[in-house]
C-alpha cells in the first residue's frame, strides 16, 4: 500500500449522521490499496473531553471515521495520543482480558485508562502524533476488516 499526500483542508468539515462538525484541518491522501484509490483523510482539532482541553485527530477512509484519537494526559511533553479498540462495525470496545484481531497485533496496543485521568478501563491503540502513516494504516486496516474497501 502507498500514500501520496492530496493537501490540507483548514477548516476541515465532517458530516456526521447529526450534522457537520468543524474542526482546525485536516491532512488528505490518497492510498493505492490493490489498484484502487482509497481517500484517507487525518483532522485535527481540540476539545473539551476527559475534563481537560486535549487535542483530537479523526481517522477518516471513505468518509468513515475508523478512529477517534485524544491527547493522553502528557500530551503536551510526549505528543501521545489514544484512541479506543472497537469490536468490528461496532461502538463496543475491547475490554483488557477479551481477545484483539490478530491483525491489531502490529499496533502498539495499551489500557486507556492507563494515559488518560478518567479514561475507560478498555484496550487502546497508542500513537504520537507525529505518525500519520501509523495513524493511515491503521485507519485502512480496520476499514479493509470491516469491509469497507
Amino acid at each position: 500500500m502507498s500514500l501520496v499526500f492530496d493537501g490540507f483542508e483548514i477548516p476541515y468539515v465532517y458530516r456526521w449522521p447529526l450534522g457537520p462538525e468543524e474542526y482546525e484541518g485536516a491532512i488528505k491522501f490518497k492510498a493505492d490499496v490493490g489498484g484502487r484509490t482509497i481517500p484517507v483523510i487525518i483532522a485535527f482539532d481540540e476539545k473539551e473531553v476527559f475534563g481537560a482541553l486535549r487535542r483530537k485527530v479523526y481517522v477518516i477512509v471513505k468518509d468513515r471515521v475508523m478512529l477517534e484519537l485524544t491527547g493522553a494526559d502528557d500530551y503536551e511533553r510526549t505528543g501521545l495520543l489514544v484512541g479506543v479498540l472497537k469490536k468490528l462495525g461496532s461502538e463496543e470496545h475491547y475490554r483488557p482480558d477479551e481477545p484483539i484481531p490478530l491483525e491489531f497485533s502490529r499496533f502498539t496496543i495499551v489500557i486507556h485508562k492507563h494515559y488518560i485521568h478518567n479514561g475507560f478501563n478498555s484496550l487502546a491503540v497508542l500513537f504520537n502524533v507525529a505518525d500519520i502513516k501509523g495513524m493511515a494504516d491503521y485507519g485502512l486496516l480496520r476499514a479493509k476488516l470491516e469491509g469497507i474497501i
